[in-house]
């Protein structure tokens, strides 16, 4: 479990004693392709290290639909929130891809180690990395259309679209998938996509234009 510690680079200040305490608490589970961590609402009872795959976040609408917030990857730290605040699970965690995380014990993480200069450090660096992501989601989420919206992602990602499927953006970017297509459709008649499966750009400053 040691080792597992250690491909987290927050805990690359943490010596073997510190780890192996972290280890009396903390178990290994393996999430299959969109298994649920847990949902919005939970009472929390752990905090989560990603160490291997892809894991979403998502918030309740309230009309039957999700609003997706951000997706991790590995050697990320999930729901360190809860050791601050007595809340249940703000969003809902679910995994992308088959995964493995760290499940650590909140209470005890809490009463062994909130105190603990190193690890509020941690904290701090997680925390602050949550609100770049909200502020991202924020921005998007006031672009005045859903072409913007497209358009700002396709720039920004120019160099690996290729690793997303469309209907995995429409989700980010909380348009619906048939909305998104149309848009892909009308670019390519444009001429400002040459393919839109895969996506590949060809008119980049109609593109930059738009935004």
């Amino acid at each position: 479990m040691i080792e597992n510690f250690k491909k987290i680079h927050y805990f690359s200040t943490f010596d073997d004693d510190k780890l192996e305490q972290l280890c009396s608490f903390s178990t290994l589970e393996k999430l299959h392709k969109n298994e649920i961590l847990f949902y919005e609402g939970d009472i929390p009872n752990k905090v989560f290290f990603l160490i291997d795959g892809k894991v979403k976040l998502s918030k309740d609408r309230g009309d039957l639909k999700q609003v997706f917030l951000h997706t991790f990857s590995s050697c990320s730290l999930i729901a360190e929130i809860t050791m601050f605040e007595e809340m249940t699970y703000p969003a809902t965690a679910q995994a992308v891809t088959d995964a493995e995380v760290i499940a650590v014990d909140l209470e005890k993480l809490k009463s062994e180690f909130l105190n603990d200069t190193d690890t509020l450090k941690m904290m701090v660096r997680s925390l602050a990395s949550k609100i770049k992501f909200l502020m991202q989601t924020i921005e998007q989420e006031i672009a005045t259309s859903s072409e913007v919206k497209v358009a700002k992602f396709l720039l920004k990602n120019v160099d690996n679209l290729k690793d997303y499927k469309n209907i995995e953006i429409a989700a980010i970017l909380n348009i619906a998938p048939e909305t998104f297509s149309r848009i892909l459709t009308r670019f390519k008649k444009e001429s400002i996509l040459s393919s839109s499966k895969p996506i590949v750009i060809q008119d980049f400053n109609a593109l930059r234009q738009m935004v």
